[in-house]
């Protein structure tokens, strides 16, 4: 009997959120090219502000500019770090957890990404993803009425969970490629 009721119970939650997955996957498929001012707050609470620029599939910039100037592009499966304090940069494979959600077009029809659930709560909408080459778990938040995409979280193993809100979210017809170029003295001349 309890299976049975496990089972219904599961069955109707997929159910009642078949119509929030459809509003979400169609909206982020709108969401090609973005860019959003950050804030970025870590589990201490510590802030980091910045810019986002997106360009999907496979394309983001993450320009921090206070309290640190730090720059991450990911480009394809590759990432690029750069402190400009430190002058000091560096290039590598990426998480694969962050560059899959980035790469695909749709996360919830992917085979490298796992969509989990939705929680629904008054006004957001939040819905949970895992991917397969990473430990870490995302969660998208949107408001819902209308659909708006207002941040992430990344749940991190190590109990790092960066909470990111975004404001002044602006979805754009092009963005210039050139600003998912890294250029660095030691880096190799990007061609494509």
């Amino acid at each position: 009997m309890n299976r049975f009721l496990i089972f219904f119970l599961f069955i109707f939650s997929l159910h009642a959120h078949s119509g929030e997955v459809e509003r979400i996957r169609e909206y982020l498929k709108g969401l090609k090219n973005i860019t959003a001012d950050f804030v970025q707050r870590d589990r201490y609470g510590n802030k980091q502000y910045g810019k986002l620029y997106m360009s999907r599939p496979g394309k983001m910039r993450w320009e921090y500019k206070k309290p640190q100037e730090l720059t991450v592009i990911i480009n394809g499966k590759k990432v690029y770090y750069y402190d400009k304090q430190l002058d000091q940069a560096s290039q590598y494979v990426g998480d694969k957890g962050l560059v899959n959600l980035v790469a695909d077009e749709d996360i919830f029809n992917s085979n490298e990404v796992t969509f989990l659930k939705i929680d629904k709560h008054e006004n957001l909408l939040e819905s949970h993803f895992k991917t397969k080459e990473s430990t870490d778990k995302f969660s998208f938040i949107f408001a819902t009425d209308p659909l708006n995409f207002l941040g992430c979280v990344v749940k991190k193993d190590s109990g790092d969970n960066p909470r990111i809100k975004f404001k002044n979210l602006a979805v754009h017809n092009d963005l210039d490629p050139s600003i998912f170029k890294f250029q660095h003295s030691w880096a190799p001349k990007y061609t494509r």
